[in-house]
């Protein structure tokens, strides 16, 4: 969710202070705020006697009034503040359903603090039964640990009064970002122009434990046009004030870190972040291109860990398109194995693709991505601004990453691209929305299945003969996104031959490609031959690799089908 007219939803432990932060952050926004709780007892009876009844009960009546709150919540004039009870986003199909439809804010307390709270209130807590509620606060915090880290931020509330917590909200409230749910591994992607210089600092403060130091990863093009915004936010991040400032944010969680709702546990108090840990010329810089995306490029930037002392509270920030956050990320999975990366796309490729999802690798010869790692970053900023540099390939070929996207499960994106004169997407600014809208589908998609086991594989349409015909044409001779539309192509003539796709379907989307500037000939590029590289393919299991179709815009599936006669099947589509 990334409109600030959407509903904020406020979840956490049960007297972690949902209701009284809401009623804060809903009189400062003039906003509505509703306390699901009082709702629910208004309308059925006391939560006591509805939990006799019992918690399944209880749970089924609660999400039907949720899911009828932020049904009807764009129908009012006022935006809403929606306080949850402590439970209320158990279910993972419904958490993941309400993250799509507001902006929801994890608070959390220590279990010493809830108890606190909660014995000294006279309040009836149905799940608090029992002679010892502070063993109790703790299990059910350990039970829902992942539950609540599935949120669009963490909100820390020890310690910190009602208004500056307030403060924090309307903050966060202002750029929410797309969500990639994923346990206590979830992060944020956000999207828009010109916010790295705000968001990267509030970013990186709000990361537990507190980053120790960090290395820039770039490549030598990037660094050409985008050096000296890196220099900048380098400079920024480790000014000696900033040092001094961060190291006072963690030990008394005020300033900009506790204004951000951010707190460092205990024993990151005495935590304090080098000044030469961030800066500016400590960066490692890579070849270009997807021909260095090699095992020998790990090597160096290894090194480079190993000189500057990046410990396992570092952090690798990769600033740079496809190329440099793949290796980038497998670097972050692998030193001193695993370390936390935050995503920098500077190419429309990268913001599409590459930098959201967690695959993180390197190519071997012709197999590409055949050495890598499934490993999340803590953030990403997609900063549209870094596009007014990228060349008009670059920008054109990308374009084909956002159809497949629309294909797989946004149709009126599809809608969108075809509205527009194809010069409209040579304009930053009106390439946000593109953006945001390609990032959700694919959050959508690694939230449900990060590891790509299940419906993930949908997003390889079009890459399995597409990573074949970059492979032959030894990655030079097309782009990545122009393979992928060769590739897209293919995979809808292939799905009309064998009648899982229909023919006007495949007409539409090869025109669209064409218009856009995209190559649109398998025959040109030599398919025939390349297919046979689809020996080398992750997705073949045996003799048969796993396909990708498309029944209609927003309906795909995959089949494993003989990898042997789609050798054959290429040479003449």
């Amino acid at each position: 969710m990334t409109d600030p007219d959407c509903p904020l939803v406020l979840t956490g432990f049960m007297g972690v202070g949902k209701t009284t932060l809401g009623r804060r952050v809903a009189a400062r926004a003039g906003a509505e705020l509703i306390d699901l709780d009082a709702l629910i007892e208004a309308r059925h009876g006391s939560l006591e006697a509805l939990f006799q009844r019992g918690e399944s009960t209880f749970r089924e009546l609660e999400e039907r009034t949720l899911r009828e709150l932020l049904s009807d919540a764009s129908s009012g004039a006022k935006r809403r503040v929606i306080a949850l009870g402590g439970g209320a986003l158990l279910s993972r199909a419904l958490r993941l359903w309400v993250l799509e439809r507001a902006l929801v804010v994890c608070l959390r307390a220590s279990a010493e603090e809830l108890t606190r709270r909660l014995t000294a209130s006279h309040e009836v807590r149905p799940l608090l039964r029992g002679r010892d509620p502070r063993a109790r606060i703790e299990a059910l915090l350990e039970q829902r640990a992942a539950s609540y880290g599935e949120a669009h931020h963490q909100l820390e509330v020890d310690g910190l009064a009602v208004d500056e917590a307030a403060e924090a909200c309307l903050a966060l409230w202002q750029r929410p970002p797309v969500l990639v749910a994923s346990g206590l591994e979830s992060y944020g992607v956000w999207v828009g122009h010109g916010l790295l210089a705000e968001q990267l600092p509030r970013l990186i403060r709000s990361l537990r434990p507190a980053v120790t130091g960090a290395l820039w990863v770039t490549d030598e093009n990037v660094e050409r046009h985008h050096g000296a915004l890196r220099r900048g936010l380098a400079r920024e991040l480790g000014a000696p004030g900033g040092s001094e400032n961060y190291r006072k944010e963690i030990d008394s969680s005020q300033g900009e870190l506790a204004s951000a709702g951010f707190r460092a546990e205990p024993e990151d108090s005495s935590v304090s972040l080098a000044v030469d840990r961030f800066r500016e010329e400590t960066a490692h810089v890579l070849a270009p291109g997807e021909e260095h995306k090699a095992l020998a490029a790990l090597a160096p930037l290894y090194q480079r860990c190993l000189e500057i002392g990046l410990d396992r509270r570092g952090l690798l920030l990769a600033l740079g398109g496809g190329v440099v956050s793949d290796v980038t990320g497998f670097a972050a999975a692998t030193w001193m194995r695993g370390v936390r990366w935050v995503g920098l796309p500077s190419t429309l490729l990268a913001m599409v693709d590459a930098s959201v999802g967690g695959k993180t690798g390197v190519d071997l010869g012709a197999a590409k991505n055949a050495v890598g790692a499934f490993w999340q970053p803590s953030g990403v900023l997609c900063d549209v601004a870094l596009l007014a540099t990228e060349p008009e390939r670059g920008l054109v070929s990308a374009l084909a990453e956002v159809v497949k996207t629309a294909l797989i499960g946004d149709p009126a994106l599809l809608e969108l691209l075809e509205s527009e004169p194809p010069e409209a997407w040579r304009d930053p600014l009106r390439l946000a929305p593109v953006v945001e809208r390609s990032v959700r589908v694919k959050a959508r998609i690694v939230s449900l299945d990060p590891h790509e086991r299940g419906p993930r594989a949908h997003l390889n349409l079009g890459h399995t003969l597409g990573h074949a015909v970059e492979a032959h044409g030894g990655y030079g001779r097309l782009t990545h996104g122009e393979a992928v539309s060769v590739g897209l192509v293919a995979a809808l003539r292939l799905g009309v031959r064998r009648g899982h796709t229909p023919a006007a379907l495949a007409t539409r989307v090869e025109a669209l490609l064409a218009r856009l500037g995209l190559p649109t000939d398998p025959a040109a590029h030599q398919l025939g031959a390349a297919a046979r590289l689809i020996a080398h393919d992750k997705k073949r299991q045996g003799d048969r690799v796993r396909f990708v179709f498309v029944a209609a815009p927003g309906q795909v599936f995959t089949e494993a089908i003989p990898w042997a006669p789609l050798v054959d099947d290429a040479a003449t589509l």
